[in-house]
């Protein structure tokens, strides 16, 4: 549904924001606090078969930071049905990720949020595509608010 198409938008927006002399682009999942309660595997398998199928040789690396007990489980598997040229770009980090990240990218290309200096994150990467969002819904007042005020508010 509209979780993968926002996906597939993401990745084709990311390659046009890429500088002319670079061809792949690095992908980053933290899976802090990752649990089967909260996993969508059909969006998971849609975004591996786009990487995989539609961008092969645009996914430079792909950085699992963090992975549970459980996501050892699913990787299993899913490793399998991969292509071997998409799991050689796979890489898990267990341990101190920031040490890791240090190591393949400038610390201005690492989200403050990873232990890095850029001030990207993923709101204000959402907002620069989309725009501000938009205002919180006023609240409603109870179905029964009415019989409170001894009127009716409508």
């Amino acid at each position: 549904g509209a979780a993968i198409q926002n996906a597939f938008f993401m990745m084709s927006h990311c390659l046009t924001k890429l500088p002319p002399e670079h061809e792949c682009f690095a992908v980053i999942f933290d899976l802090e606090g990752y649990a089967l309660k909260n996993a969508d595997l059909t969006w998971c398998w849609n975004v591996i078969d786009s990487l995989q199928n539609h961008y092969p040789e645009r996914m430079g690396m792909c950085l699992l930071l963090n992975p549970p007990t459980v996501f050892w489980l699913l990787w299993k598997v899913v490793k399998p049905w991969l292509a071997q040229r998409t799991v050689s770009k796979i890489i898990f980090v267990d341990g101190d990720a920031k040490k890791k990240l240090k190591s393949l990218f400038n610390d201005d290309q690492i989200p403050s949020l990873l232990g890095g200096t850029g001030a990207v994150t993923p709101q204000s990467f959402i907002q620069d595509l989309c725009g501000p969002p938009p205002p919180a819904a006023a609240k409603k007042k109870g179905w029964f608010s009415w019989s409170r005020s001894g009127k009716n508010d409508q």
